[in-house]
């Protein structure tokens, strides 16, 4: 299978987000939302074969366990066959992974989710982040990829109310978090961290 739809679907996003129109003659206008026409048209056309041999392959595995699994009475024959088809269905989840669902286990950080949001809020406020005005991506890319020690799933609702709930104890709480961060990089600077680079 080895095709990653998730990187292709990427750059087929930032293809069509870049669309605007008037831009350039009437003609190339045409031409360029033609060109993400097919792009996202061939995209799609390869996922339904990807998803159609999938299916085949795994119709057929379906069809040869139901039909020999129990024929065979050799211990040993049968065991081996089992554990050639758990391998074989955990090769497929793996490149059904590779291809369609990139992402692993979220990340665990050591900070409550209010603090997550605080410091996401902080580091775009103050410009580190070259981000979107609207929120959601934000909050979506949290939900997916980031969980904490009491919370493995956050939910989008969730992350969006505690966004605007902030308190002074949060702020005091993110500032010494703050300082520590300071003192992780004094100590790189005057190469005391053994991680030091």
């Amino acid at each position: 299978m080895n095709q990653n739809f998730y990187v292709r679907f990427r750059v087929i996003k930032r293809k069509i987000a870049s669309l605007e129109l008037n831009t350039l003659t009437a003609q190339e206008d045409a031409d360029f939302v033609l060109e993400c026409s097919e792009l996202l048209f061939a995209f799609l056309r390869d996922i339904q074969q990807v998803i159609r041999m999938q299916q085949q392959a795994a119709h057929n595995r379906y069809t040869l366990q139901k039909q020999h699994l129990h024929l065979i009475n050799d211990q040993n024959a049968r065991r081996q066959l089992l554990v050639d088809h758990v391998r074989h269905l955990r090769q497929t989840i793996d490149e059904l992974q590779k291809s369609f669902f990139i992402r692993d286990e979220p990340c665990l950080l050591n900070l409550t989710a209010r603090e997550i949001l605080l410091f996401y809020r902080l580091v775009r406020d103050a410009g580190i982040l070259n981000i979107e005005p609207d929120l959601a991506s934000a909050f979506s890319f949290i939900e997916l990829h980031f969980r904490t020690a009491n919370q493995e799933h956050f939910s989008y609702e969730s992350l969006r109310k505690k966004y605007y709930t902030l308190d002074e104890a949060q702020f005091l709480k993110m500032s010494k978090l703050l300082e520590k961060l300071v003192d992780v990089n004094k100590n790189y600077l005057s190469g005391n961290s053994a991680t030091a680079l």
